[in-house]
């Protein structure tokens, strides 16, 4: 038994790609760790959490710049979609996000949320606990800093393992635009970001 870890960068009003990540060119495997039975993990790394959820042309943002985010994918659902774009006027981010039903009979449960797990103007390294994945993201501008402390939801998932450790390049450039869909059959289990003052 194995479990994965897909990490996804994004940057706070910073680094973004507006090309969606290639999963076949775009990762590097990182091993694997002791887990449950059988659903790959990506752990997302960011430099700024984006949410995503797209209506035709038209994305529903929500957040208004400076504002506090909490998003969280209904039961039996991961986060699978990330989608961001910064304001140099705000010197913040709006956020999407979307998500993804776990296959059939497999449930989460035992979710928790763990909050601020960063510091302003700091790296954010974060990783769910064993085999869990991320439900759920919360933020918050602080405008002396210009930056954000972010949260996110975790739940155990059962009946299925972690496998196949990845991490993607960087989703995003600084103060670029940020749309990244993850690949079937994985899931988020973290995420990592950096802070670029002159950028903001």
């Amino acid at each position: 038994m194995a479990g994965c870890t897909l990490y996804v960068l994004w940057s706070q009003g910073h680094r973004t790609d507006s090309s969606v990540i290639n999963p076949d060119t775009q990762f590097r495997d990182l091993g694997s760790f002791p887990v449950d039975e059988t659903i790959m993990v990506a752990s997302l790394s960011f430099l700024v959490l984006v949410g995503l959820f797209q209506f035709g042309d038209v994305i529903a943002w929500l957040n208004d710049y400076d504002k506090e985010l909490t998003f969280e994918c209904t039961e039996n659902q991961y986060v699978s979609e990330i989608k961001s774009q910064h304001s140099n006027r705000y010197e913040d981010r709006q956020w999407e996000y979307a998500c993804r039903a776990l296959p059939s009979g497999v449930m989460t449960n035992q979710c928790k949320w763990y909050r601020d797990v960063n510091e302003m103007n700091e790296l954010l390294a974060f990783r769910c606990m064993g085999s869990q994945v991320v439900t759920g993201v919360t933020s918050r501008h602080d405008n002396h800093y210009e930056d954000r402390v972010f949260g996110f939801r975790c739940c155990d998932i059962t009946k299925f393992k972690l496998e196949n450790c990845l991490i993607t390049s960087f989703i995003n450039s600084y103060d670029g635009f940020m749309n990244y869909i993850l690949p079937h059959d994985y899931v988020i289990i973290g995420m990592d970001s950096e802070h670029d003052n002159h950028y903001q």
